[in-house]
């Protein structure tokens, strides 16, 4: 499987497992969201050491994908991006690898890329920096619609296909490309059939969406 393809599947795991922030007004986070926002770092201090941020609360759709990724890897992979709270900070971790490309450049996600949205407000410069990311599990080639899996939609995780996403999406901005080379062993995430189930679960999706276009 690859690194992108195992993170789909420790998504699934945590979906399942209903996690979730606490509900509004309540500050946005709980148990488990504090252990993806736990690991993110910023910067490089004089020591050459990651500056862990500390958060305990907030926006964690960028601190839910690091997480998967650091449990994810094996030994010898290289990290797209470091444990980022920030998708801006990810984007330049990938771009400085060349493993960033933007809408428009020819890029076909794969199955585990990150997709990158604009979550700004073009009223508020102050808000360019805002922005949002998913995990692309399916890509259709054929009308260019694809299904992620985000943490922090609707402060919980969730398959993200209650309306069709297509590379011609308007906020959509770009992808992190998670191309690895196959570790070959299977994955041991799932229980015997439990990867039939999610199978089933994205293709139903997929035809649901045929059916409301």
């Amino acid at each position: 499987m690859t690194l992108g393809e195992r993170c789909i599947d420790l998504a699934f795991q945590e979906m399942k497992a209903g996690i979730r922030a606490n509900a509004k007004p309540f500050p946005n986070t709980g148990p488990r969201v504090r252990e993806y926002l736990a690991g993110c770092v910023r910067d490089v201090d004089k020591d050459g050491d990651d500056d862990r941020l500390g958060l305990k609360e907030g926006n964690w759709c960028m601190a839910f994908q690091a997480w998967l990724l650091e449990q994810s890897l094996q030994p010898g992979e290289e990290r797209p991006h470091k444990y980022r709270a920030s998708v801006l900070e990810a984007v330049n971790d990938a771009r400085a690898l060349g493993r960033y490309f933007p809408v428009g450049k020819g890029y076909i996600p794969k199955s585990g890329d990150l997709a990158i949205w604009d979550r700004s407000d073009p009223k508020a410069p102050g808000t360019a920096w805002q922005k949002h990311v998913n995990r692309v599990v399916s890509f259709d080639p054929t009308d260019s619609r694809f299904v992620t899996i985000g943490g922090n939609e609707g402060r919980q995780i969730q398959l993200t296909a209650k309306a069709p996403k297509r590379l011609d999406a308007n906020k959509l901005e770009g992808f992190i490309d998670y191309t690895q080379e196959e570790v070959e062993r299977p994955s041991d995430l799932f229980l015997p059939g439990e990867r039939e189930k999610v199978q089933a679960l994205i293709e139903r999706t997929l035809s649901e969406i045929n059916v409301r276009t």
